[in-house]
Formats: C-alpha cells, sequence, structure tokens
C-alpha cells in the first residue's frame, strides 16, 4: 500500500488489525477530502454505451423508395461521441437494405429491423414496406393509395373496386381505416355509406346500387386509426357501433335536426337519447334529461337499446318500450351548466305507431339475418408511416370486435356483447374469400415476424 502524503508531511497509517480494503471507503473518502494535491488515477476513455436511431420507424409504399436514418452514440457518461464509427445492417434484405451512410431503400413487400452498431452497442428501427395490397395477420388488408390521405382526396369508390379486385363478393360491410391521427386529420371524421338495403318496415327506402357489389349492404369510414398513437385503434375506443346501425337507423321519428340519430328522444341507444327515467319537466317546454347526446356515441361504450335492437331485427316488437320524443327540441344555455332544452311539440310513440307509419318489419327477428361478414381495410400512403405496434394493435382490435363472447369489460361493447348475445360479425379469415389471383397467406407466427400474403396485384385507376 502507498500511503498518501499530505501537506503537514504526515502519513496515511495502516491501522493494526484492518486491512485497508475493509475500510476502502472511508479511508478514500478521507485521503481525498484531507489531500491538497487531490491526485486520481486517469479518467476512463469513453465507451460506446447507447445507440438511438432515428427515426424509430418508418414505412414505404413503393420499391426504391429511400428514407435516411441516423444514429446518435452516447458514452458511459451520457455524452455524445460525435466521432463514433456505426455500422448499419437490416434484418432482412429482400425487404430493405441499407448502406453505411443509413440510407434506407425499400426492396420488397414486409418488415425489416434496421440496426445501428457502435462497438457494443446497438439501437434499432423498424421498416414496413407496403408496395403492393396485403393481408396482414389474416383479418387486416393494408391498401397503398397515390394520394395524401390527409388531403382526403381518395375516393371511397375505388378504394371499394380496388380492395374487389382480390376477393370474392362475399362481405356485408367493409370498414375503411384512414391512417391518420388528430394531428394529421383533426376532423377525424366517422362515417356510414349505405350500397343497399332490402329491410322494409325500418323507414328507409329499398334501394340497390350497381356501382357497388351486390352482397354489399354498406361501407364504415373512420377517418383517423386512433385518437392517439399510444392508445387502442378506432375499432375498439371509436363509433363502430354507431356508424354499423346506421345500417338501419334512424328513418322512424322525426329528429330535430340531428340527421339519422335519435335527437332529443328516448331511445338511450348508441345514435343518441336518454334513459326515461332522466327525463324531467320544467315547466314552460323546458326539459333535462340527464347527460345525452342527440347524435349518439362516439365510442364503443353503450350497447344497443331496444329500438335499435327491432329495427336491426334481433327483437320482437313487443320488447321495444313506448318512445319520447321532442320533435322540435332544441338546446338551451343555462346558467347552471345542467343540460337544458326547450320543445313544444312532444310526442310519445309506441311500437305500434311506428309499425302503422312504417309497416311490420320484414324479415322479422325470426327470420332476419343474424351472422354477418365484414372486412377491413388500412389505407397507408408515403407521408404518414404506419409502425408494427399499430398494426398489431389495430389486428388485435379487429379480433376483439368479431368475438362471439364478452370480455368481463362493461365499460366497453363488441357487437355480438352490444346485441345482447343475439347476432355476430365475423372479420377474420380474410383469406376465406380471396379470389383466385391472390396466395392464401400463412397463418400467424408471432408479431414480430407477420404473415404476408403474396401475389396480390396493385393496379391502379
Amino acid at each position: 500500500m502507498t500511503h498518501q502524503r499530505c501537506e503537514d508531511g504526515s502519513l496515511g497509517r495502516r491501522t493494526a488489525g484492518f486491512t485497508h480494503s475493509a475500510k476502502t471507503a472511508g479511508v478514500i473518502a478521507l485521503l481525498v477530502l484531507s489531500c491538497g494535491d487531490g491526485a486520481v488515477g486517469p479518467p476512463r476513455p469513453p465507451v460506446a454505451t447507447t445507440v438511438t436511431v432515428n427515426p424509430g420507424s418508418a414505412s414505404f409504399t413503393a420499391l426504391g423508395e429511400t428514407a435516411r436514418f441516423t444514429a446518435e452514440v452516447r458514452d458511459q457518461n451520457g455524452e455524445v461521441m460525435a466521432g463514433a464509427v456505426v455500422v448499419w445492417a437490416s434484418s432482412d434484405a429482400s425487404v430493405a437494405t441499407v448502406d453505411g451512410s443509413g440510407l434506407v431503400t425499400a426492396a420488397g413487400n414486409g418488415t425489416a429491423t434496421i440496426t445501428a452498431t457502435a462497438g457494443s452497442a446497438a439501437g434499432t428501427a423498424s421498416v414496413i414496406v407496403f408496395s403492393e395490397p396485403e393481408i396482414y395477420n389474416g383479418n387486416l388488408f393494408v391498401l397503398p393509395v397515390d394520394e395524401n390521405l390527409a388531403t382526403g382526396e381518395w375516393s371511397l369508390l375505388d378504394g371499394t373496386r380496388q380492395f374487389y379486385e382480390h376477393f370474392d363478393d362475399d362481405f356485408d360491410f367493409l370498414v375503411f381505416v384512414v391512417n391518420l391521427y388528430p394531428g394529421d386529420d383533426p376532423s377525424g371524421r366517422s362515417y356510414f355509406t349505405s350500397t343497399r338495403n332490402d329491410v322494409r318496415g325500418i323507414g328507409h327506402p329499398i334501394s340497390s346500387d350497381n356501382r357497388w357489389p351486390a352482397a354489399l349492404q354498406g361501407v364504415v369510414v373512420h377517418g383517423i386509426v386512433s385518437f392517439s398513437v399510444d392508445r387502442r385503434s378506432i375499432i375498439h375506443t371509436g363509433p363502430m357501433l354507431h356508424e354499423l346501425m346506421h345500417k338501419w337507423a334512424n328513418f322512424v321519428t322525426p329528429s330535430s335536426g340531428s340527421g339519422p340519430h335519435w335527437g332529443f328522444s328516448s331511445a338511450n341507444g348508441t345514435l343518441g337519447g336518454f334513459d326515461i327515467s332522466d327525463l324531467a319537466d320544467h315547466g314552460g317546454g323546458r326539459y333535462s334529461a340527464g347527460d345525452f347526446s342527440t347524435h349518439g356515441v362516439a365510442a364503443n361504450n353503450k350497447p344497443y337499446s331496444p329500438l335499435e335492437l327491432y329495427l336491426a331485427g334481433f327483437l320482437p316488437p313487443e320488447e321495444v318500450p313506448d318512445l319520447w320524443v321532442a320533435e322540435d327540441g332544441q338546446w338551451v344555455d343555462e346558467a347552471s351548466g345542467n343540460q337544458m332544452f326547450t320543445a313544444s311539440r312532444v310526442r310519445t310513440y309506441s311500437i305500434e305507431d311506428i309499425v302503422g307509419m312504417q309497416g311490420l318489419r320484414v324479415p322479422d327477428h325470426t327470420q332476419s339475418q343474424r351472422e354477418f361478414r365484414a372486412a377491413t381495410i388500412l389505407l397507408v400512403d408515403d407521408h404518414h408511416p404506419i409502425t408494427s405496434r399499430n398494426l398489431n394493435q389495430l389486428s388485435d382490435d379487429i379480433s376483439w370486435f368479431s368475438r362471439t363472447a364478452g370480455d368481463g369489460d362493461d365499460r366497453v361493447y363488441n357487437f355480438f356483447e352490444a346485441t345482447g348475445g343475439r347476432a355476430m360479425i365475423d372479420m377474420n379469415d380474410l383469406s376465406r374469400s380471396a379470389s383466385q389471383r391472390a396466395n392464401v397467406p400463412p397463418s400467424c407466427t408471432s408479431n414480430d415476424t407477420p404473415p404476408w400474403a403474396p401475389g396480390f396485384v396493385w393496379r391502379k385507376h
């Protein structure tokens, strides 16, 4: 042991019976604090400890498309190592290649991991290539478009035609999801387009449109994929139940300017209205009915009401309660903050009244369709990247919405739950309906290696 000489000339002495290893912390601290020269060993050289790749993900919709990735290397002290040597590699060069400068080039459909290595440290980024339409995880059809989705210039009819270039006419509903977030499209609007109606007695005229496939009953469009990047997809949190109900309602009663919704009424469904037990008459044509929306809920947090179930063909008419309607309802400002509305024309409709106006529902609840088939199409473009996490979440939520069982969470409902187990919607295994021009995709084995369905041919219109 070398003794440290201090300014007073004394020596640090070994304490009898103890080795320095037994008192290391105290002795070193004493010497460092008491000695004037403060001599310590040379600092450790910087060692690459972390590597961060930016951007963390990228998606491509054309072969040969490129993106520049950068790597930030930091040492053990968290300091940036500007001159660190970085080696780039791709996990699958058939999907994406990367050169020594971090330039990534799309080579083929699929996913790849880009790795930047500095010494023993490494960082990664994910790359997804959609140069052609693909089936993802069996239940999501990814459709690249040339347009910038944020401009809203893509055509629903053209998108539908492109879908049916690869699939047979087996679907009752199509669900288009646009790969945008509220920051990309602040409106984030969802809507339903009816393509045909052969149900009588619901107030909707019998109709068909030969521009659409014969089996297709309607199309749902969600203007965003999720309310934020770290939340469940719009299939789970958004108005899926609401938009599907527009296939059947509301076309039977006045809605006070609320369109095909329940307005100021006691329908208490996904399309609006309140619970009749909350209705209070304050006199002078002023009413309140708790916290409700005239246009319905924008989330899957409410099951279908008895009237909605009847119109959809899932419930007999005798189980539908009377409907209280303010036919000219208007919201009024209330200093207390309570929801108040006025109405001068108030009417109560029995189910017999509705049948008298619209006729019996045909087919009735004993003959109506109870099993539906739907496909989800994700629209992607060059301007708004999609990640594997987002894809997997969307696919998982499609499976959840299609379940023929409850999930134990009464804060949110899938289709089966919302109908009280009276109907189901199958949104899985799209390969069953793939046309002969499409190869059948393999089953999903891992979220890290998503199954792709090669063989789809991209046709531009």
